[in-house]
């Protein structure tokens, strides 16, 4: 089959790109592979047995379109990324060519996420972590302010001939399907699903000291929970998690377990964290880890802790929760990061439906004390990981992408409107 995959920021450092760089190589593997992406300064090595077609600013994309398309002459082009104006000439010169056209929207269709600008700072860790606070300026508070309203009007022009008019739809799981068909109608058979792979580690942890029981010399006696990410208040969840383990300790005196919050401060994350410890008497339970605290690029914390927690608000596919079931760590985690799915299927940890609710969360907190529990979650990561290697999503990927190419195409926007319409509309559609 001849694939393509347009992201516009693919050859750019950072977790997404990373991530369908990786997609694209398993591809390439049995499969004719192009990626189409904007120009950048950073050299990447070549991409085994991947075509890469390049451009700068939208003129020039438009321009080189319809010789990528002879050229390449794909089956199926997938889309990545929702808010990205580059996205729409790329379905309207496929749908003029008769091209097969699925959007993966990265779950950026979601209640949460049309709330605010999630990254004001970036996503690459490494630069964030050379501040030790990564406070928002006046530029970022204004574009904070200013980007619910722009993402409302794209979702109503030209996001809405994107969310209808592709043939099909990548999500990352069955919580983002339900979120995009409240506010673009189309039926489930429009749908597949493109989980995000176990991304293989550039170099695994060497230390063989035990993180936890070693360099900081706790005690075994209760287990080591660890968040591993930027530390982002709100949309990474901090103030859910931490709620629960306040309730934790509104239920008894003593918290069975401690709880470490490892990763670059985002938005003054873990400043409001600090206060919140402090503020609850939490001092000797929960603790902020900054860089400087673990060594960065490190993955020994990951690897020692008894269980990953993330409770995110809004996430695409965590890396830090893909990298856990590699190491053989449980997750515990909430709908939003798209790992509830694969939690209930393989049993290799736990997730609460409502985050929000603390007395749920503290429940998922306590089963963590439980070590029978906790030892069928960690023995069922590895089933997890090994159906989650890009080797693996690749192949079933590509198996629902020869279905989708069979599909007759629908060349006009108003086309596939109107089949999508005609078959599915729930109540309470948004857009």
């Amino acid at each position: 089959m001849r694939i393509s995959i347009f992201y516009r920021n693919v050859f750019e450092p950072g977790g997404a790109p990373v991530g369908i760089r990786h997609l694209a190589n398993r591809l390439a593997k049995r499969h004719d592979v192009a990626l189409w992406g904007h120009a950048t300064d950073d050299e990447w090595p070549l991409l085994d047995g991947v075509q890469q077609r390049s451009y700068v600013g939208r003129s020039e994309l438009a321009r080189r379109l319809p010789g990528w398309i002879a050229t390449d002459a794909p089956e199926i082009l997938l889309i990545v990324g929702f808010f990205l104006p580059d996205n729409i000439p790329v379905v309207r010169a496929a749908r003029r060519a008769g091209v097969s056209t699925v959007l993966h929207p990265m779950a950026q269709v979601w209640d949460s996420a049309l709330k605010g600008k999630i990254f004001t700072h970036g996503c690459d860790v490494r630069a964030l972590e050379k501040k030790r606070i990564n406070r928002d300026g006046l530029v970022a508070r204004v574009s904070n302010w200013l980007n619910p309203a722009a993402k409302r009007a794209f979702m109503h022009s030209v996001g809405r001939a994107m969310g209808l008019g592709t043939d099909a739809v990548a999500v990352l799981s069955d919580d983002e399907r339900t979120q995009f068909q409240s506010y673009f109608p189309r039926p489930d058979r429009d749908f597949v699903t493109m989980e995000w792979g176990v991304d293989e580690l550039e170099t695994m942890p060497d230390d063989s000291a035990h993180f936890f029981r070693d360099t900081l010399g706790v005690s075994m006696d209760r287990p080591n929970l660890i968040v591993w990410s930027r530390l982002d208040w709100h949309y990474k969840g901090l103030d859910r998690l931490l709620n629960g383990v306040a309730e934790v300790k509104r239920r008894q005196s003593n918290v069975p377990f401690r709880l470490y919050l490892c990763g670059p401060d985002y938005r003054e994350g873990s400043v409001l964290a600090r206060q919140f410890i402090a503020q609850h008497g939490l001092q000797d339970d929960v603790f902020v880890f900054l860089p400087g605290d673990y060594t960065p690029g490190s993955k020994t914390p990951l690897r020692d802790a008894d269980a990953s927690v993330l409770l995110s608000r809004w996430d695409g596919s965590p890396r830090a929760l893909r990298e856990s079931l590699l190491f053989g760590t449980p997750v515990l985690v909430s709908p939003e990061t798209n790992f509830a799915g694969i939690v209930e299927r393989y049993g290799c940890g736990d997730s609460v439906r409502d985050a929000d609710d603390a007395s749920a969360v503290a429940d998922m907190l306590l089963r963590t004390t439980d070590a029978a529990q906790l030892q069928r979650w960690t023995a069922a990561t590895q089933t997890a990981s090994d159906d989650s290697h890009w080797d693996t999503i690749a192949g079933r990927l590509a198996q629902d992408f020869h279905h989708i190419a069979e599909r007759p195409v629908a060349r006009t926007v108003a086309e596939r409107v109107g089949r999508a319409l005609a078959s599915f509309a729930p109540a309470g559609v948004r857009a």
